[in-house]
């Protein structure tokens, strides 16, 4: 779908061209691109409607409401985390004196 030209990449949503200079990631920008094209056609199918402008801005809502639906499971997901290292922290045991080391924890030699 994107194509590379000396002035950026060129990706068309539902019959308009727009150009992105300095795209870090080509494979994310056709991506996005073909995910706005698919729900703005659904939209356009689902409420029969037909202004673009109309369809663009439902259609960025509802993914804008997706990535901070999934920015907040993310967040949740390393609060867990931590709550389970320090809870797995606080249930070990505690180092012996000589810096947590005992006989059996010396060096050994392989003969």
């Amino acid at each position: 779908m994107p194509e590379p030209n000396d002035s950026g990449i060129t990706v068309e949503v539902y019959g308009s061209s727009f150009t992105f200079k300095n795209v870090e990631s080509r494979g994310l920008l056709e991506s996005a691109a073909t995910r706005l094209e698919n729900r703005m056609r659904e939209l356009a199918g689902m409420w029969r409607i037909v202004d673009k402008a109309r369809l663009a801005i439902m259609a960025a809502l509802e993914m804008g409401i997706e990535l901070a639906e999934l920015s907040e499971n993310a967040e949740r997901g390393k609060r867990v985390a931590k709550s389970i290292l320090e809870s797995l922290d606080r249930s070990l045991p505690e180092p012996a004196g000589d810096e947590g080391q005992t006989p059996d924890d010396e060096p050994f030699l392989l003969r």
